[in-house]
């Protein structure tokens, strides 16, 4: 089927689709869209000011990227505004029907990758635009002729090149066009430097990505610096004569074209390019002296570190290796009990044998943690400050009301991990805490409009303190000692530059600081000044071209009484989070294992080591805030049902002992999944289905319809069905730890029936109503979740065809689990039954493989994969299900019994891989499952219970 037949399709499934919900689309949609020459861009009417940025910026973005990629795609690009985790960024969806491309509107923090540059949306949007460019590009060869026409998506093109090479073309041309980007950016050059100076750089098969330290993002900055010195020293044309080649007659996997271009391997070519990396950065190493030592080694990442008013304990905030937050307080006094030990330790090992070598003494004793407080959720915790000595202020991460996830102020306890929510539906991006302790002030963050905030910890309420500002970030928050100023990070021609806003008189300076550096960040306000990091040049001769300028990451500290500033620290690593304690500088320092905090005497370094310092000038900024108009030249419209894309894949399907079958499947929608559809045919050995269905998410209200056409047959039974179902849902938060989600629905179901083993069949048609609902809890104590469900349905049947004969079938159910990390271990019970008035055609069924045809709603047949066709009938099902999942894999039990029959055991293991969400039309509702069961069957005519195993095999697309 070529395009021209799915467009068709798409055309006609739309226009019928258009005629139910255009009368709801004639007032105002919620989601509005803005169209250029090549994107439509959608959004949410919240998000207008943003998204008529981003327009505004597209097409002069798109013309000069495709000219630097040397391609040209024509296909309009979908391009989604929202703000779905409450960072910067965005992603270019690869397995798409249509070009999506989704950026969010926060803005990126100061201290950030995408932070160091004046207009961050520029660098993402030429980013993303540079995946959907290069990898439009189609191939010549006959082998991908079929790419575009089956999955009319990039995917195999994605798959063309490594992830370096994707991800680091991208960073060089956001570079190129920004004059700025990662390749340019100060902090990336010195974290290449500093893991050049260790040997840590990543190898060439660790470039795409792993799980060390930074490791995933190495195929950004390492790829990009990689790709950069290519073109240095090879020529500013070889990468685009790089694609050409990939894309040639002559079929070329990455590395013949490469090789074939540069005359050597791209693994071989990378390793002189590191070679040339470390030479460069042990030359800086040679001539600078560190001057502070590792006062504790943390374990892996941390996100903020400030010492108690007492200066006696530290409030620590880290993220171990596998993205969980823990927040920490440690005392200042040395770990002499750890330092003991040790001594004793290797005095007994050399009093039994004194030929031995004792253990090197480490740098350090780490200070074990007096109160640790482990976050249930990845990513869930941002910043943390001291409220007093027995609660911290802590950033978590909570479900917005339009479903995103934004930050909010909370009170944790620190004796029992207590939380207590403070601000709801504020998205906060820092806040630093006024000196009476009983207000904050902050950053809001919402839909690309920055504000300062005063919020009270009493109830929550806040007031303005500035007006909006539109896609103008403001982050580092941080009170004078009196309370009169605040200094915070802002963009000020076009460098992030340190700010003063005096709270009395609302006057705003600027900190115009002779230093060259494109990196500063990390301000915290003591008695003694105001502390940051700031990059600076190490001035070296270039060793290799190609490979950047060496620079570093070191404190300064500014001492506003005399508009003065001063370096505090130097050394290869790089130097953040400072304060002092005590005339000790703390600060952390990052190097390929992670970040550890360090200690040097603070009077020694100022006199001893002649480090640079000066004098500053303050700049007041008289301009008002540019009023915030919504007035364009571009045309916003109602978005309705959207673009309507289609597709056709043959890719699902399923395989098991007993059954194996194919589904052809024609299936697309909108990028938003404002309406969604698909119409399918399944092919197997017991069922042959054929079925059309639809779903929508209109007014916050899920609709969803299907019609099955289908057959069944086994040894024992033939079943056809004609079923139409229609189904609403709607989701009701009651908190943020619980949910209930009420559903109502509708259908018919023309049914043949004939069974071998009774010898009797029925012709019927039977009509349903049917409520259903379903609440569930879940909560977590430290890093363990736990939670508990309960399910009912109640269905009234009523058959046509047989004297308006009425039966009704009741469900009950309950679950529960608890979980760690990626283990979890869940149990269920579910009762289902229909009464005696139930014709025998209509009993409860259980088993059979899953297909893409199946119902999607509670039908009397409940597929289950793990177990044959038919594996048992009967008025009333009682099953218990115990299942232990470690990653993606399941060790399930299941426990089954049918009227007063003997009770069937089945267990076996499991892989079941789900999309799930509206991403695109492709991945909705995509489930691939892997399994392998035993199970227990009575025999029909001798009763005896033999056991049985199966496996099982099936990819299918179900999206309700």
């Amino acid at each position: 089927m070529n395009k021209i037949t799915l467009a068709l399709l798409a055309t006609l499934g739309s226009t019928v689709v258009s005629s139910f919900f255009s009368p709801l689309v004639q007032a105002e949609d919620s989601l509005q869209t803005i169209e250029t020459e090549h994107a439509r861009i959608h959004f949410h009417k919240d998000y207008q000011a943003f998204a008529q940025q981003v327009a505004s910026k597209f097409e002069p973005i798109y013309a000069d990227v495709s000219a630097r990629v040397g391609f040209e795609q024509n296909d309009k690009l979908d391009f989604l505004i929202g703000d779905d985790f409450h960072q910067a960024n965005g992603y270019a969806i690869p397995l798409t029907a249509g070009k999506i491309v989704k950026v969010f509107s926060s803005s990126p923090r100061s201290e950030e990758a995408l932070g160091a540059y004046n207009d961050w949306l520029d660098l993402v949007i030429s980013h993303e635009l540079t995946h959907k460019i290069h990898m439009s590009q189609p191939s010549r060869s006959w082998r991908s002729m079929l790419d575009s026409s089956v999955l009319d998506s990039d995917i195999l093109n994605f798959s063309r090149y490594p992830r370096w090479v994707t991800e680091g073309y991208a960073t060089v041309i956001e570079t190129e066009y920004t004059q700025q980007g990662r390749v340019n950016s100060d902090y990336i050059k010195a974290m290449l430097q500093q893991w050049a100076t260790e040997g840590q750089l990543p190898s060439y098969d660790a470039l795409n990505g792993n799980s060390s330290y930074e490791g995933n993002r190495m195929a950004y900055y390492q790829g990009s610096a990689f790709l950069f010195w290519l073109q240095a020293n090879y020529g500013q044309e070889k990468l685009q004569q790089l694609w050409k080649r990939s894309t040639a007659k002559k079929y070329r996997d990455f590395d013949d074209a490469f090789t074939g271009l540069f005359l050597d391997s791209p693994r071989t070519l990378y390793k002189k390019f590191v070679v040339e990396q470390t030479v460069s950065a042990k030359q800086t190493q040679l001539i600078t002296d560190n001057t502070g030592s590792v006062w504790q080694n943390n374990s892996f990442k941390v996100i903020s570190s400030e010492p108690s008013p007492q200066q006696d304990k530290l409030l620590q905030l880290e993220v171990d290796d596998k993205g969980y937050t823990t927040l920490s307080i440690f005392s200042f006094a040395e770990n002499n009990k750890a330092k003991d030990k040790f001594i004793e330790d290797n005095e007994k090992l050399l009093e039994a044998d004194k030929e031995d070598v004792a253990n090197s003494t480490p740098e350090v004793f780490n200070r074990e943690a007096e109160i640790v407080i482990k976050s249930a959720k990845k990513s869930q915790w941002r910043q943390a400050r001291w409220l007093d000595d027995n609660h911290a202020l802590v950033l978590q991460s909570q479900l917005q009301d339009n479903q995103e996830l934004g930050f909010e102020l909370v009170k944790v306890e620190l004796t029992t991990g207590k939380v207590e929510k403070i601000t709801q539906s504020l998205r906060l991006h820092d806040f630093t805490l006024t000196p009476d302790k009983k207000s904050v002030i902050a950053t809001s963050h919402f839909a690309g409009f920055n504000q300062l905030i005063k919020i009270s910890l009493g109830d929550g309420s806040y007031q303005s303190l500035d007006s909006k500002r539109l896609n103008q970030p403001m982050d580092n928050l941080t009170l004078s000692p009196d309370g009169e100023t605040l200094a915070l990070m802002a963009i000020h021609e076009k460098h992030w530059q340190i700010h003063f806003y005096q709270l009395a008189t609302q006057k705003w300076q600027v900190v115009n600081l002779p230093l060259t550096g494109n990196y500063t960040s990390h301000l915290r306000w003591q008695t003694e000044g105001v502390y940051f990091s700031q990059s600076h040049n190490n001035i070296t001769q270039e060793v290799s071209r190609g490979v950047k300028d060496n620079v570093a990451v070191d404190v300064y500290r500014l001492q506003p009484e005399t508009k003065s500033w001063q370096q505090l620290t130097q050394g290869e690593k790089l130097a953040t989070n400072a304060f002092t304690i005590n005339d000790q500088l703390i600060y952390l320092s990052t190097t390929s294992q992670g970040q550890d905090t360090y200690s040097q005497d603070l009077n020694k370094s100022i006199t001893e080591q002649k480090l640079p310092s000066g004098n500053y000038e303050l700049l007041t900024l008289d301009k008002p805030v540019p009023e915030i108009s919504l007035a364009s030249d571009l045309s916003t419209k109602n978005y309705g049902i959207g673009p309507q894309t289609g597709i056709i894949t043959l890719t699902t399907g399923y395989i098991s002992n007993e059954d194996n079958g194919l589904d052809l499947v024609i299936r697309g929608g909108d990028p938003l999944g404002r309406l969604r559809w698909q119409a399918a045919v399944t092919h197997g050995d017991q069922q042959d289905h054929g079925a059309i269905s639809i779903k929508s998410n209109w007014q916050n209200i899920e609709w969803f319809a299907e019609f099955i056409d289908s057959k069944y047959e086994n040894d024992s039974l033939k079943r056809k069905n004609q079923l139409f179902n229609i189904d609403l849902a709607k989701t009701f938060i009651i908190s943020d730890s619980s949910q209930l989600k009420v559903q109502l629905g509708v259908g018919t179901d023309d049914i043949e029936y004939f069974s071998d083993s009774l010898l009797t069949q029925a012709d019927d048609e039977i009509n349903h109503y049917r409520v259903q609902g379903q609440y569930a809890f879940q909560h977590n104590i430290g890093r363990i979740n736990y939670g508990f469900s309960f399910n009912a349905a109640l269905i009234d049947y009523e058959s046509s065809k047989q004297e308006k004969h009425t039966w009704q079938r009741n469900d009950v159910g309950l679950g529960a689990f608890i979980s760690i990390e990626d283990y979890a271990l869940k149990y269920s019970y579910q009762d289902s039954e229909v009464d005696d008035d139930t014709p025998f055609y209509a009993l409860l069924t259980q088993g059979g493989q899953l297909a893409t045809t199946t119902s999607q709603v509670l039908t009397s047949h409940k597929v289950d994969p793990r177990v044959p066709l038919a594996w048992q009938t009967g008025f009333h099902f009682k099953q218990h299900n115990v299942e232990v999942d470690v990653n993606d894999f399941t060790l399930f039990y299941l426990q089954h019994e049918a009227d007063e029959n003997d009770t069937l055991a089945a267990y076996g293991v499991e892989l079941k891989i789900s999309m799930t969400g509206n991403m695109t039309p492709l991945l909705d509702g995509l489930t691939l499952l892997a399994g392998f069961s035993w199970y227990e069957e009575q025999n029909t005519f001798t009763d005896l219970i033999e056991d049985q195993s199966q496996f099982y095999l099936s990819g299918t697309y179900q999206f309700k």
